[in-house]
């Protein structure tokens, strides 16, 4: 993206990229649970943040806890339990940093169980590969309903585990929104929000009819062109397996990989 001549662009540590991404990760979050249905936020010392989303009650990835003090979260595991129980909420997840293997140890001991990791990537955007290679046909009006859809669609979600109930409010939110079509159908979305000079996709999802084409790449592409054209200079997010070969196609790269450990409420 930078033209012969441009200045040299500003490097950015891996630090700073993990200071931006949980900043943004955990606004995401607060917005999802503030604007959905019966959703709430508990904040605490050492940076605790927990998210309770009945509206997705059956899916723990909306329901997180998030924190900066391994004291504090092992303190306050009683209570967020209880906390989960009272909303009907039967698991959550508690997002275990790059750095904090020790807390991992002291998370099994205490009863939760591993389930699963997900890849922090980032990038100073100017450094990325954004210029497409195929024409989008974007959807015209976006909405999170679409988004998630094609999650729904991706992740094999039943029913009772839709995205849908998390996102019933988040189109009142400053999140953008982005759908584009295949083949004449909605076949992949996502969102992102902006944090300062920071840019945090989320969610962006391809439903099965969409695999192999390059929707998803040329759809990432755009919302990160956009993303600069605001003023965004760093970008981050977490992704699955797949996601990292997007961003390793795009020139992102991982900085630190999240363990996802799950704690039960009965």
């Amino acid at each position: 993206m930078t033209s012969p001549g441009a200045a040299p662009v500003a490097a950015v540590d891996d630090a700073e990229l993990h200071r931006r991404q949980d900043v943004s990760q955990r606004a995401f979050h607060r917005a999802v649970a503030e604007t959905s249905p019966g959703g709430m936020v508990v904040r605490d010392g050492g940076g605790l943040q927990v998210t309770i989303v009945p509206a997705a009650a059956r899916l723990a990835l909306f329901n997180c806890v998030f924190y900066h003090d391994r004291a504090a979260l092992l303190d306050a595991l009683a209570a967020i339990r209880d906390e989960y129980r009272r909303a009907g909420v039967p698991s959550w997840i508690v997002w275990v940093p790059p750095w904090d293997r020790e807390g991992a140890r002291l998370l099994r001991d205490a009863g939760l169980s591993r389930g699963g990791a997900l890849m922090v990537t980032a990038a100073v955007l100017a450094q990325l590969h954004l210029e497409p290679e195929e024409e989008l046909e974007l959807e015209p009006d976006p909405t999170v309903e679409m988004v998630a859809a094609c999650n729904d669609h991706a992740h094999r979600l039943g029913s009772d585990q839709s995205m849908a109930g998390a996102f019933a409010g988040l189109g009142s939110t400053d999140m953008r929104v982005y759908a584009a079509r295949h083949q004449g159908e909605v076949a992949c979305a996502g969102l992102v929000r902006y944090d300062g000079d920071h840019c945090y996709p989320w969610g962006l999802a391809a439903a099965p009819a969409a695999r192999g084409s390059l929707v998803a790449i040329e759809l990432m592409r755009l919302i990160l062109r956009d993303a600069i054209a605001a003023g965004c200079t760093t970008g981050s997010g977490e992704v699955t397996r797949a996601g990292e070969t997007i961003g390793a196609y795009l020139g992102k790269r991982p900085i630190g990989r999240y363990d996802l450990w799950v704690g039960r409420s009965s």
